[in-house]
């Protein structure tokens, strides 16, 4: 049930008081909500924090300026601000031709009144009811039955925003409502259920009607997701599914929108009465023959239009995997590179730990052999993202597609390789590495005998389950691979293992694939290349077998899961954790701490010392200015460049020390470069009794001793050293812009650019914007790709991915986390120094 009737909310923006009390009383007197605005900013700041059905808007908003058409103004914003379903009704009481065609024909209104003297309240309300009942469009009325109505909240939560940020659960959650109440408009109650949410993220949910003429209709599943996502999943199925799916299959009844959202409806023919399930749960439940019959029927049947409507041409394989996948090579390695820190894309071979005998590499070798993946192939429409979260699964057996936000042209083999590795990677549940391989090995040794895959005893029955239905898989691809019966069986398997391998690399970036799994893939990966190989005649010189059979003991960081001395602390650790931490051991980390301050830990820092000053002299505070300028004003208006260096001392003087400069203290860095002004760290080390040495002098090499380098890159409040006189230590953006200044901190970024050619990482901790791009710009990391780290707990994906392709690592860790975990890494294996704490 219901829990309050849902409001019809107008926002009304009139800056008259003889006017908008009236019409506020007008409209909440017909059962609407309205919320009243001024101003032409007062009204912006609702539409981007509110949500709102309909807007009644004034032309004027200033009645002293003859000229004003802020109104009309607002009006545009509102289209620019994704607000193209919010049908607006304009108001005025200077009509003329201009304002009429701007707002009816330029700006998308719906319907523009004069307020006369003759009375206007008949008119306008007339226009917001037939508004209603036309534009919004949308059932108020529709009962929720049960609990239906709270799962709005999660179908919010479930959709994701991989680009930008995503908006407020204020304003998503009532759109979703929108959503139903268009979708469902016809409908007295619903019930609604949530199914999981897809691996793209969607939110998915299943619906059932009842309607007051007909009873209980037929069920729907429902998708909710980003509004472009779902308008080109609509257009996809209008144009690659609803002319070559049978009859008796997947319909998209209906798509509603809102400012954000989309919403797609779904029916499955014969399946009224009928409990449908997704693939992911029958595949745990079914037997293996019962799932290879479904599969059968999904392809033989639902997408035999697609599989014969097709063309054969000469392609290069692995740049029709990159189109299809909207994927780039070096976002690939990138990504790999998460899970394999070590991996050198122009090497022909890469170990998996430091102490491992050397394999091939996948990305080599695709590079290498890219002229024997040009094959003569099949194109046809593919579903493109077929995962047992998009197939459905009636009590028959039949499977139903949904999500097809994929769905266009591409190769033949793409939907059989992908499910492939979903069953690997996230169906089949998690097992050791060398198991996993013995699984692969049998597989591949199925294909070439062209009998079922022989497992050992001690499979369990999930891995002998896996095993015969993706070997049926790869028997029905080969079918549909062929250019006729006889064809070609060994250049079949060839383009069905080339297929195989770029999907298989593609698990590196799925998010939803955990980093053990992903690790298990790039196995997989050498197994395909060196089957590849052997096709070619080129046999080679040892298995991946071999990391894993050797009984030699490993000391290293990167033992593998699989080894009866392997540490839990190890665990929970990612690779690109280990992987610094094993240089960490190496002696070949230096580390960079800048100026900004980590989400989540206040900190004595510059801006909360500028603000301070700034309320000290009475000036407010704009957003986005830095504190350099600010201290500038400060001394500008002060005239004392003595008393603002002492504010400096006595504010980091006083303040709590955080423990994250302890944290630091604990670890052998080469170097430690800062632009930290403050003496916390040097604090930290005295206070764990750990040697260091403060170095301001622009040409000072790095000391070979026991003490740590700490070098101030713009000088220390010590007190110790030349740089903290007050005519040498920058505070102002004058003192940085100084040449002399200039010139040291370039020598600093130097020195430590001519480190990264030695061999040398970098890791960079609380890193400003303006620091990011001057390591950038000075380090040249497509020169030393790979040396340069940054980390950061409240990085995005899509920044991460930015940087990535900067040729930066990046660790999504908060620093302070990131300090502990290398420090546990170390500690298990012994690597650090004796460390006495005090207390």
């Amino acid at each position: 049930m219901n829990e309050q009737p849902y409001a019809k909310k107008i926002l009304l923006v009139e800056d008259e008081d003889q006017f908008y009390t009236p019409i506020s009383r007008w409209l909440s007197e017909a059962d609407y909500r309205v919320r009243a605005a001024t101003t032409y900013q007062e009204a912006h700041s609702a539409l981007e924090a509110e949500h709102f059905h309909l807007a009644v808007v004034d032309v004027r908003l200033d009645t002293n300026d003859t000229e004003n058409e802020e109104g009309l103004k607002l009006i545009s914003d509102m289209r620019q601000m994704g607000l193209t379903e919010l049908p607006c009704i304009v108001l005025t009481g200077h009509a003329n031709k201009k304002w009429v065609l701007r707002a009816l024909q330029d700006l998308g209104a719906s319907r523009f009144i004069e307020k006369h003297e003759g009375g206007y309240r008949r008119e306008l309300l007339q226009a917001v009811d037939d508004l209603f009942r036309t534009a919004v469009n949308i059932n108020f009325d529709l009962e929720y039955i049960g609990d239906s109505e709270r799962i709005f909240s999660e179908v919010v939560e479930d959709v994701t925003w991989k680009t930008g940020d995503k908006p407020p659960l204020t304003l998503l959650t009532p759109q979703v409502r929108d959503l139903f109440g268009r979708l469902f408009a016809d409908a007295e109650r619903v019930y609604l259920s949530k199914l999981k949410p897809g691996l793209a993220g969607a939110a998915v949910v299943r619906a059932q009607p009842t309607y007051s003429t007909g009873g209980m209709g037929r069920s729907y599943v429902v998708k909710v997701g980003r509004r472009d996502k779902v308008e080109t999943e609509s257009a996809q199925f209008r144009k690659n599914v609803r002319r070559f799916l049978p009859a008796n299959t997947v319909g998209q009844m209906g798509a509603a929108y809102s400012r954000h959202l989309g919403g797609l409806l779904y029916s499955f023919a014969e399946t009224e009465r009928a409990i449908l399930q997704e693939l992911d749960e029958y595949y745990r439940q079914a037997a293996p023959g019962e799932i290879i019959e479904s599969l059968r029927g999904l392809f033989y049947d639902t997408c035999h239009n697609w599989y014969e409507a097709r063309v054969r041409d000469r392609r290069d394989l692995p740049q029709l995997y990159y189109e299809a996948l909207q994927l780039e090579p070096t976002k690939l390695i990138r990504r790999i590179q998460v899970v394999l820190p070590q991996l050198d894309p122009q090497a022909d071979t890469f170990r998996f730990s430091p102490d491992a005998p050397p394999v091939l590499n996948p990305i080599a070798w695709l590079n290498k052999h890219r002229d024997e993946c040009v094959l003569p192939v099949y194109q046809c429409i593919t579903h493109g993202d077929l995962t047992g979260r998009n197939v459905m699964v009636d009590e028959t057996g039949k499977c139903w597609l949904i999500d097809f936000y994929r769905t266009e042209k591409g190769h033949v083999l793409r939907d059989f390789v992908i499910l492939e590795t979903d069953i690997k990677y996230r169906l089949l549940a998690g097992m050791k590495t060398l198991d996993f391989l013995k699984l692969e090995k049998a597989l591949l040794d199925a294909d070439r005998s062209g009998l079922p895959p022989q497992l050992g005893p001690a499979a369990g029955e999930d891995v002998r389950k896996a095993a015969l239905v993706v070997h049926e898989l790869r028997r029905m691809a080969y079918e549909f691979s062929k250019p006729m019966p006889r064809g070609n069986l060994a250049e079949a398997r060839r383009e069905h293992l080339v297929s195989l391998l770029m999907a298989t690399l593609n698990v590196a970036r799925l998010r939803h694939v955990d980093e053990g799994r992903k690790i298990q893939a790039m196995h997989s990966a050498v197994l395909i290349c060196a089957e590849l190989d052997k096709l070619a005649g080129r046999q080679p010189e040892q298995t991946i077998f071999d990391v894993y059979m050797r009984q030699k003991r490993s000391d290293s960081l990167w033992a593998p899961e699989d080894s009866g001395f392997f540490a839990p602390a190890l665990a929970v650790a990612t690779a690109q954790q280990r992987f610094l931490a094993e240089q960490l051991v190496a002696g070949k980390v230096m580390l960079f701490l800048g100026t900004a301050v980590p989400q989540g830990v206040p900190w004595p820092n510059a801006h909360h010392l500028a603000k301070q000053l700034m309320q000290e002299i009475d000036y407010g505070v704009g957003n986005g200015e830095k504190p350099a300028k600010l201290f500038a004003y400060y001394l500008n208006k002060m005239g004392d460049r003595e008393r603002l260096l002492a504010k400096h001392q006595t504010y980091y003087e006083n303040q709590p020390r955080p423990n994250f400069f302890r944290r630091v203290a604990r670890l052998d860095w080469r170097a430690v470069y800062t632009t930290n002004q403050h003496c916390y760290l040097e604090e930290a080390y005295e206070v764990r009794e750990r040697p260091y040495q403060t170095l301001t002098s622009l040409d000072t090499a790095v000391p070979e001793s026991e003490a740590v380098p700490i070098y101030k890159m713009h000088g220390s409040l010590s007190g110790d050293a030349f740089d903290s006189s007050p005519t040498a230590l920058p505070l102002t953006e004058y003192d940085y812009r100084d040449r002399v200044t200039r010139q040291r901190v370039r020598r600093f970024w130097e020195q430590m650019g001519e480190a990264l050619e030695s061999g040398y990482s970098l890791l960079m901790l609380c890193a400003t914007e303006d620091e990011l791009d001057r390591a950038y710009d000075e380090y040249r990391p497509s020169d030393n790709a790979g040396l340069i780290w940054i980390a950061g707990g409240d990085f995005s994906e899509q920044e991460q991915d930015v940087y990535r392709n900067l040729d930066l690592r990046v660790l999504p860790d908060h620093p302070s986390e990131l300090l502990t975990i290398l420090y546990t890494l170390l500690s298990v294996e012994g690597h650090l120094r004796d460390d006495k704490v005090r207390g």
